[in-house]
């Protein structure tokens, strides 16, 4: 039997192997390329509740608790160019909405460069290192 935890008794997790080590590695690779790859911005209007993020992998989960619902949409696979945007028609009819979401696309955008440049930085200060 395992030992007390919390007062809880229970049986202790199973040891690590390299399968289950390698496994969760190219999950995060994966999540990691996906991230990287998609540009994803949603704008919701109305009552909502907002998941917090407490891993870097999980994307924020938009839930709607009123009648009020407008939302917005956008996903950019930033290698293919492809663009998909999906807008309710509040997001259609009105042009603070619809200026919300474009700003936000855009905010995410120039987020997004800094981010690929600092990778970048962090690449030839390794790199760089490595050469000495």
């Amino acid at each position: 039997m395992g030992e007390a935890v919390g007062g809880v008794q229970g049986n202790p997790p199973p040891p690590a192997t390299i399968e289950t080590i390698g496994q969760k590695l190219l999950d995060s690779l994966g999540k990691l390329a996906d991230g990287l790859v998609n540009l994803r911005v949603t704008t919701a209007i109305g009552a909502v509740t907002a998941s917090s993020l407490t891993d870097i992998a999980n994307q924020t989960q938009v839930t709607f608790t009123g009648e009020a619902k407008e939302v917005a949409s956008t996903t950019i696979n930033m290698v293919l160019g492809d663009c998909t945007s999906v807008w309710s028609q509040g997001f259609v009819d009105q042009q603070p909405y619809a200026q919300l979401h474009k700003d936000a696309v855009a905010d995410a955008r120039a987020i997004r460069t800094e981010t690929i440049n600092m990778i970048g930085k962090g690449i030839e200060v390794v790199w760089s290192m490595r050469k000495s």
